[in-house]
């Protein structure tokens, strides 16, 4: 009524909690392996997003996306008694979960988080940070785990060398054989070839945990006919700033 058009695109982002294996706790794989274990993503879903119809994953592909890797056999998942079994080999495990940003969707999904991961034994410290915050620990690399998401791109190379590559302004990990195969996912345009390789970096990935991938969402698209400008569309700015837009 309102000349709006809502489309449901498809499943093309993925919600999960990357790792900073550069640094303690995470630089110790039985760290990164417990909360995985920790991690019960079924519930999570079915207790903060009933009905959404979201999906869970076990790689950094989502359904959505070209090439997704529905199932991998090294994938963990939730296996509460193990993870307990680790935080006690570790002798305890303490751990600072950080948000993207501190508005109320992700302060809920953290806290969901941080609670399972108590139930093992891991002592959470929750870090519910603006953007502002969150930025100023990943560009300082001094973060532990931040609860995330990436897309929604059709082509999942956009996305995930920024997450996982050497270097990379939001990457935790420097693994030489993963920067390679994100190298070559970037250099290909053989379907064949690509499905092969993001096969070979969720193998790799999910082997050394990285990270804890938990559901893919849809993104929405709102589109109409009328847009009004507040003065944010100067020829003369570098950039366009969204609070300068209106619908």
């Amino acid at each position: 009524s309102q000349g709006m058009t809502v489309t449901r695109l498809p499943q093309t982002v993925d919600e999960f909690i990357n790792l900073n294996s550069s640094k303690a706790p995470f630089n110790n794989i039985l760290a990164r392996q417990a909360v995985e274990y920790a991690t019960n993503s079924a519930s999570l879903v079915k207790n903060l997003y009933r009905g959404s119809g979201y999906s869970l994953i076990q790689s950094e592909s989502a359904p959505g996306q070209n090439f997704p890797v529905k199932t991998n056999k090294y994938f963990l998942g939730y296996n509460l008694k193990k993870a307990q079994s680790l935080v006690q080999q570790l002798g305890g495990l303490t751990v600072n979960l950080s948000t993207t940003t501190n508005s109320a969707f992700w302060i809920n999904e953290v806290q969901a988080i941080a609670t399972m991961w108590e139930a093992a034994g891991i002592h959470v410290n929750i870090q519910d940070y603006s953007l502002q915050q969150m930025l100023g620990i990943t560009f300082a690399g001094t973060w532990q785990a931040i609860d995330e998401n990436w897309g929604p791109s059709v082509n999942p190379t956009i996305n995930d060398g920024q997450f996982f590559k050497g270097g990379a302004v939001f990457s935790g990990t420097n693994d030489p054989t993963l920067n390679g195969l994100l190298n070559q996912s970037s250099g290909y345009n053989n379907p064949t070839v690509l499905a092969k390789v993001y096969g070979q970096i969720a193998n790799l990935m999910n082997q050394k945990v990285y990270a804890v991938w938990m559901y893919a969402k849809n993104a929405f698209d709102v589109s109409t006919r009328v847009l009004v400008t507040n003065g944010g569309l100067s020829h003369s700015l570098l950039f366009v700033q969204w609070e300068n837009l209106a619908i």
